[in-house]
C-alpha cells in the first residue's frame, strides 16, 4: 500500500493530493508503524506548542526505522519536501533526509 504523509499541527494540504495526515510526532509514529513507510512525507518542523518532539525529530526517526532495517524500510522512490515557515528549520531537515537518502543508494 503507497500512501503520502503530511506533518503539520496547523495546516492542511489541499485535498486533491491525497495525503494522510498527523499532527504530532506520535500520531506520524503510529501512522507509520500502522501503514507502513510512506512514498512521500510533506514535513512542518513545529508540532503543537514546543513542548513535543518536531519535524526533525521525525525525520530522524525515518532514517533510524531504515538503518534497523538495513535500509529497506523506506522505499526506493521515497521523496519529501519541507514546507516550514522556518528557512532554518527546513534546512536541517532538508540535509538530515538527503545526507541520509544519498548515503543508502549504492555507488
Amino acid at each position: 500500500m503507497t500512501w503520502k504523509l503530511f506533518l503539520d499541527d496547523e495546516r492542511r494540504p489541499n485535498p486533491a493530493d491525497d495525503f494522510v495526515v498527523a499532527a504530532s510526532f506520535n500520531q506520524a509514529v503510529k501512522l507509520v508503524r500502522r501503514k507502513g513507510a510512506p512514498v512521500f512525507v510533506d514535513f512542518d518542523f513545529n508540532l503543537g506548542n514546543g513542548n513535543e518532539k518536531n519535524g526533525l525529530d521525525f525525520a530522524r526517526w525515518l532514517i533510524k526505522k531504515d538503518r534497523e532495517g538495513n535500509g529497506v524500510f523506506l522505499p526506493v522512490d521515497f521523496a519529501f519536501n519541507c514546507h516550514s515557515a522556518s528557512p532554518d528549520a527546513n534546512v536541517k531537515i532538508e540535509r538530515a533526509m538527503s545526507e541520509y537518502l544519498r548515503s543508502r543508494r549504492p555507488a
